[in-house]
């Protein structure tokens, strides 16, 4: 597991430099789907634990049987291409149709809280202009607001979130976009 999640970091950070941006932008997407894969495992562990109190002993082969048995339909970002026990990773309990239904779901998500896909985007003068916008308009909210007031501090939170949000929207729309366009 470790081994894969060095991997992965190894891919977007170092390797993904010797890349066009059309191939960065594809194994940030893979990357992406691989973290995706991961967060919806563990959520279903939860899940399942929570409902029947039994602990999985097993848990790393079953996020590893799940990672190799997806890695084609998902198009993951794996340096383990198989594993050598499989029947100790399956469980009857994960829907896999729906498992992968919830990776697509949540693969905009990774994708944007990746540095790299920002950094990416930072190379695009309308994508900088655009950021610009939304932080010279917080900027605006925050001196607009009363320095004496028992609010501020509340006051001043909320302008950070609505940016923060904004912020998180902006990648998502320039995600779509350049997922449709690649």
């Amino acid at each position: 597991m470790a081994y894969n999640e060095i991997y992965l970091s190894f891919c977007l950070c170092v390797k993904a430099n010797e890349l066009s941006e059309k191939e960065k932008l594809l194994m940030m997407l893979k990357g992406a789907r691989t973290q995706a894969l991961m967060k919806d495992l563990s959520a279903l562990f939860g899940i399942h634990q929570s409902e029947t109190g039994l602990i999985e002993q097993e848990s790393v082969e079953i996020y590893l049987y799940y990672l190799t048995r997806l890695r084609e339909p998902l198009e993951l970002l794996l340096a383990i291409q198989d594993m050598r026990y499989k029947a100790m990773g399956h469980r009857d309990w994960i829907d896999e149709e729906s498992l992968i239904d919830r990776v697509n779901e949540n693969t905009i998500d990774e994708l944007v809280s990746l540095s790299t896909f920002e950094n990416l985007l930072k190379k695009s003068d309308e994508f900088n202009q655009e950021l610009e916008r939304l932080i010279e308009e917080s900027n605006e909210k925050l001196k607009s607001l009363d320095n004496n007031s028992l609010e501020w501090l509340q006051n001043m939170n909320s302008v950070k979130k609505e940016f923060e949000t904004q912020k998180e929207d902006l990648l998502k729309k320039w995600a779509f976009k350049l997922i449709n366009n690649s």
